[in-house]
C-alpha cells in the first residue's frame, strides 16, 4: 500500500462490511494484534457514536487495543468503552482553556495507556495534536517504553491558523503556531498525508521522512447507494454546500454567486449544511441580499443523511480558500453529482475540469455564477459530469484504502520499533 490516490492495481479491494464481519477471524487479522494505539484527536464525537464512526472504529481495533482522546459535544466528559476506549473531554470554550486541558489530559492517557511490553503508536491527527505525541514519546522512553509517534497532516498547517481560527494577534499567532507544526513535523517518526498536495508540503521539510498517504475514512457505500427517503426542502433545484460555516471556506463568494444567480433564475434554491463561528453572519448576509426564503440552513447531519442531500442536488459548491483534499467533493460525486470547486490544495487532484466538474480561482464570484448556470441551463451536461464524477470517486476512494493505509502505517511502526 503506498498512495492512498488512485486504483488498486488489479488487486481485489475488500469491501467495508467484508472487513466488519472478519474481523473475528484469526487467518484475517493483521498481525501483532497487541499493541496500543492512542489517537490525539481534534474531533468532537457524539454519543452514542454515529453509525460511519462505530464502522471507523471497528476498522482501527484489528490494529490493536485503541484509545481515542478526543472532545464531547458539551461540558461533560465521557468515556466509551465499544467499539474501542473513548475518553472524550469537555470542550470548554475557547483554545486557552481547550489546548492546556488537551495537553495535560493527553499526557495522562499516554503515561496510563501505554504498555511495556507491547508496541506503542501515538497518532496525532494534525501537527498541533502532535505536540502531545512529541512530549509524552520522552515521557514514556524515560520509563523505558517503546513508543513511536504518528503525525497526520489533512491540510496546510501554514494557512489552517490563519484561515479556519478567530485568533487574537492573528498574524503573529498564527505564524507562531505555523512555526510549531514545522517543529512538530520534523520529529513526527512517521507522517501520514492525504494527498498529493498536503505530500509535497511534508516532503518540503522531511524529505527522508517515512511518509504514508491515504484518504481520510469515509463509509464510501452510503453515498454510491444512498435512501430514497429524504424529503428535499423545496420541488425546485439546489445548489449545495456542505462544509464548516467560517469565511476560509468561502461562503461568502457562494452565498454573493448565487445572488447574482438569482437575479435571472427565480427556480433554483441554495442549501448550507454546517455550522461555524460565522454562520450568523452569513445569516445576515443572506438576509440583506433579500435570500431569507430562497436559502436554508441545514445542520450537521450523519451520512446517511447527508448522502441523501448529495443526492437531490444540482450541484455541490465547495468555493474554500484552502482545502486539503475536499472529501465532501468526493462524497458528492459518489452519489452521482457535478462539484465546482476552487482551484486550491488537493481540489486539482479531484476534479477534472468539464469531465466531472469545474474549478475556479477563489473567492471569483462571477466564475462560481458562471459555472452554477451553466449546470442548471443544461441538465444533461450535469448528469453526464455526475456520472463520470461517480466513477472517479470509486477510482480515488476505494472502501479498504482507510484499512491499507493503517496497515502500512503499523508495518512502518513494528519495523522501527524492532530496532
Amino acid at each position: 500500500m503506498g498512495n492512498g490516490g488512485g486504483a488498486d492495481g488489479g488487486k481485489r479491494l475488500i469491501p467495508l462490511c467484508e472487513l466488519h464481519t472478519s474481523t473475528n477471524r484469526a487467518d484475517d487479522s493483521p498481525p501483532g494484534k497487541d499493541r496500543r494505539l492512542i489517537f490525539l484527536s481534534g474531533t468532537v464525537y457524539t454519543t452514542p457514536l454515529s453509525p460511519t464512526v462505530a464502522k471507523q472504529m471497528r476498522v482501527l481495533g484489528r490494529f490493536g487495543r485503541v484509545t481515542i482522546l478526543g472532545w464531547a459535544q458539551g461540558l461533560k466528559p465521557s468515556r466509551l468503552r465499544e467499539p474501542v476506549t473513548f475518553v472524550l473531554l469537555p470542550r470548554l470554550p475557547g483554545m486557552l482553556l481547550r489546548y492546556p486541558l488537551f495537553l495535560v489530559a493527553g499526557l495522562v492517557v499516554i503515561l496510563l495507556r501505554t504498555h511495556r511490553a507491547m508496541p506503542n503508536i501515538l497518532v496525532a491527527q494534525g501537527p498541533y495534536e502532535g505536540v502531545v505525541a512529541v512530549i509524552g514519546r520522552v515521557l514514556v522512553r524515560l520509563r523505558g517504553i517503546r513508543a513511536i509517534t504518528l503525525v497526520e497532516a489533512h491540510g496546510d498547517w501554514e494557512d489552517v491558523p490563519r484561515l479556519f481560527r478567530r485568533l487574537w494577534f492573528s498574524r503573529t499567532t498564527a505564524a507562531v503556531m505555523a512555526g510549531v507544526a514545522r517543529i512538530i513535523l520534523k520529529r513526527a517518526d512517521i507522517i501520514r498525508v492525504i494527498s498529493d498536495f498536503t505530500r509535497r508540503k511534508v516532503v518540503g521539510i522531511r524529505p527522508t521522512a517515512p511518509v504514508v498517504q491515504f484518504p481520510t475514512f469515509t463509509d464510501l457505500e452510503v453515498f454510491l447507494n444512498p435512501g430514497e427517503s429524504l424529503h428535499p426542502p423545496a420541488p425546485s433545484p439546489y445548489i449545495l454546500y456542505v462544509g464548516m460555516l467560517v469565511p476560509s471556506k468561502g461562503v461568502e463568494a457562494l452565498v454573493r454567486g448565487f445572488a447574482m444567480l438569482r437575479r435571472g433564475e427565480t427556480r433554483v434554491r441554495l442549501v448550507l449544511i454546517g455550522s461555524g463561528y460565522a454562520e450568523s453572519r452569513f445569516k445576515s448576509l443572506v438576509q440583506s441580499l433579500g435570500l431569507t426564503e430562497v436559502v436554508s440552513f441545514l445542520p450537521q447531519m450523519v451520512q446517511a443523511d447527508l448522502a441523501m442531500w448529495m443526492r437531490g442536488a444540482l450541484c455541490l459548491v465547495l468555493p474554500s480558500l484552502s482545502e486539503g483534499l475536499g472529501r465532501v467533493l468526493l462524497e458528492a460525486m459518489a452519489c452521482g453529482r457535478p462539484v465546482i470547486a476552487s482551484r486550491v490544495g488537493g481540489i486539482p487532484e479531484i476534479i477534472r475540469e468539464g469531465v466531472n466538474g469545474f474549478m475556479t480561482e477563489a473567492g471569483d464570484i462571477a466564475a462560481l455564477r458562471d459555472r452554477m448556470q451553466s449546470l442548471l441551463d443544461d441538465p444533461a451536461l450535469a448528469d453526464e459530469m455526475g456520472r463520470n464524477g461517480r466513477r472517479r470517486a470509486q477510482e480515488l476512494l476505494s472502501a479498504d484504502s482507510y484499512f491499507k493505509g493503517y496497515a502500512e502505517v503499523v508495518e512502518i511502526a513494528d519495523r522501527l520499533l524492532a530496532r
